[in-house]
């Protein structure tokens, strides 16, 4: 066991969840990891997590990583993980903290850079490079993944972090997974699913997305065009708005 991982020891009952243990391996070679969850939780987010002296570094990235370098993402420091968790994939039970559905998006390994300059040779020289990185709130890694590659930055504000890629040949401003409809369907905990006059009570309700902070929904009982009504998320919601031109959304629930 170590201090860095006793936040997540604290939050879990490993009796009852299937996640990962709090061990920390011995004698681990070779590149430094990472990996991205998409985590199914109360909302849908993906988790970055960045091998950083036997435990990962983790931040909740709510809408995912994007790959346009005109796109920064809100991302929040969470507590370490064990390094057994980047291979973690499965569901987390109810009442647990957490709760609901992980999965793999991506994973591969990172070397820490400056100036563009990096080198994945050295463990020890990458170690004390992340160390001093996250210390003063800009981290910049060049990523190996199947979906995160090339140079990308974590930028600590004066709140949270920011996350952002670099504008290098492997940019891709379509790579974005935030703006995908079909990864955004609403996930909604047991409190917000309660709620009298939470959408997901009205009959007829037949699909339910968010789109940029907006719940959309699709109503089948409208004859043959679907009316499509837009909640205010979190705020203002009971101001609904019918037939907003959500072509995308409606493409998708043509498949529904």
């Amino acid at each position: 066991m170590t201090e860095a991982l006793d936040q997540y020891r604290e939050k879990r009952d490993f009796a009852a969840t299937p996640e990962p243990p709090d061990a920390v391996p011995e004698g681990r070679s070779g590149p430094l990891t990472f990996v991205v969850q998409k985590h199914d939780a109360t909302r849908l987010h993906y988790d970055l997590r960045l091998e950083v002296g036997g435990v990962m570094k983790s931040w909740a990235v709510p809408r995912g990583p994007s790959s346009d370098p005109a796109v920064r993402r809100h991302a929040v420091m969470t507590e370490d993980h064990p390094i057994a968790y980047s291979a973690f994939e499965g569901v987390i039970p109810k009442g647990q903290y957490g709760a609901g559905q992980v999965i793999v998006w991506d994973a591969g390994t990172y070397a820490p850079e400056h100036e563009r300059v990096y080198d994945f040779s050295s463990r020890e020289e990458a170690e004390a490079a992340m160390a001093a990185a996250i210390e003063a709130g800009k981290i910049s890694v060049q990523m190996r993944g199947r979906k995160l590659k090339g140079s990308w930055s974590l930028v600590k504000t004066s709140t949270d972090w920011l996350l952002l890629k670099h504008d290098d040949p492997l940019a891709d401003p379509a790579a974005d997974p935030g703006s995908d409809p079909h990864n955004h369907h609403a996930v909604l905990g047991d409190a917000e699913r309660d709620r009298p006059d939470s959408p997901t009570d009205s009959p007829g309700l037949r699909s339910e997305q968010r789109r940029d902070g907006r719940r959309c929904r699709n109503l089948d009982q409208c004859g043959p065009q679907d009316r499509i009504g837009q909640f205010g998320w979190p705020g203002d919601r009971g101001h609904v708005r019918d037939n907003p031109d959500y072509s995308e959304i409606r493409r998708c629930l043509a498949g529904h």
